[in-house]
């Protein structure tokens, strides 16, 4: 274990050499891993750390998070997204293994947010290649596509016991969730968790179970399950993913025009409230386009442009200002208020990365778009 200890303490301090000490935070999660690598980053002289209270933690976590503020005496700040987890059951549905949207929303768009504002570079983490195959993968410094900043493992090689063995020996604080049986810390409702653990949360804390079960009789009534007892009791859920039944809420609708690089199309069958959303966003793609007398938008726009025109308008008619989709522009001129998500018309360059739907960076561009079933969509009424 020293030979471990002493690696990842002086790969930490070497990161000193390429960023200023205010430019470095601890992505501190309530588990041991991460007490773990916090204990190495103060000690090698990191200042910052930052936890995500994703609204379904358990309130022991909360609790611990701030006795460890006291105890390392760091600014350790407990970052927050803008909606519950449990209302965004609602709006956006059920998160499982097969539809994992809540760590974007709850997770990767506060810590972006916290990251801008401060001019955090680097991240230190505590993951670890032994927690999951998908983690196999990672690297000592790595990247995670949602978040622009570098995201250092520098325990990535460690095993259980030698974690334990580090917290035992200097007499680290641990989370005491530990000490009930709980072998991994996060969200108490995770789709994650073992059959063990919810074994465990059902004797420790039968009314949180209570309250998520009302809360999954009521997705299963939604969703025509005929087996409840398998989606709810069985946990079923956790393997579940919506259909895709988008509604059709308005239309583009082509328009006469001689010039063969650009044309012009007309949005039409749009609420207002819509046709406001849309306004706020189309400077990210174009400056031409104004409303005419009847309400409508009239846009005229390069013809290679026109599927991004269908995400755009589709991200702002489904914005629930959860935030995630702000990582994509590399000019910090998208932006969410409570309205939806908007452009900084003074700082964007309509370089498109927001509008981009691939798998590498946010799926479909936007949470509600890739992951709800009942996601709005447009019809495309071509030449």
């Amino acid at each position: 274990m020293l030979k471990r200890e002493a690696k990842a303490l002086a790969s930490i301090i070497e990161q000193f050499h390429n960023y200023d000490v205010d430019e470095m935070a601890v992505s501190f999660s309530g588990g041991k891993d991460s007490l773990v690598v916090l204990d190495l980053a103060v000690r090698a002289g990191v200042k910052k750390a930052v936890f995500c209270d994703t609204t379904a933690d358990f309130e022991e976590t909360i609790q611990y998070v701030k006795k460890i503020k006291e105890f390392y005496g760091i600014d350790l700040v407990t970052v927050q997204s803008k909606l519950d987890f449990f209302d965004s059951i609602e709006n956006i549905g059920l998160p499982s293994r097969r539809a994992r949207w809540c760590c974007e929303v709850f997770k990767f768009a506060p810590i972006n947010d916290y990251g801008k504002k401060l001019g955090i570079k680097l991240f230190i983490t505590g993951l670890r290649k032994s927690e999951s195959q998908r983690r196999q993968l990672y690297s000592e410094t790595d990247n995670n596509p949602l978040l622009p900043f570098v995201q250092f493992n520098p325990i990535l090689e460690w095993e259980d016991y030698e974690i334990w063995e580090y917290i035992h020996t200097y007499n680290l604080p641990y989370n005491p969730l530990y000490d009930v049986g709980f072998d991994r810390i996060g969200c108490w409702c995770c789709p994650y968790k073992t059959t063990k653990e919810w074994g465990l949360i059902q004797k420790l804390f039968p009314e949180k179970m209570s309250v998520f079960e009302k809360i999954l009789e009521k997705c299963a009534k939604k969703l025509k399950i005929k087996d409840k007892e398998r989606f709810i009791t069985k946990q079923g859920w956790t393997s579940w993913i919506s259909p895709n039944r988008k509604i059709t809420v308005g239309k583009i609708e082509s328009c006469q025009n001689n010039k063969l690089s650009d044309f012009d199309v007309t949005l039409i069958e749009f609420e207002a409230q819509n046709n406001e959303k849309i306004i706020r966003l189309l400077p990210a793609l174009t400056d031409l386009f104004w409303k005419t007398d009847n309400g409508q938008i009239k846009v005229i726009l390069d013809r290679g442009k026109r599927k991004k025109l269908k995400i755009l308008i589709e991200k702002a008619i489904n914005c629930v200002s959860c935030g995630v989709c702000t990582s994509l522009c590399p000019n910090g001129s998208l932006k969410v208020d409570n309205q939806s998500v908007y452009v900084d018309e003074s700082s964007c360059t309509s370089c498109g990365l927001c509008l981009n739907a691939s798998a590498s960076r946010l799926r479909g561009a936007c949470i509600v778009r890739n992951y709800s079933s009942k996601a709005a969509t447009i019809l495309d009424l071509r030449d």
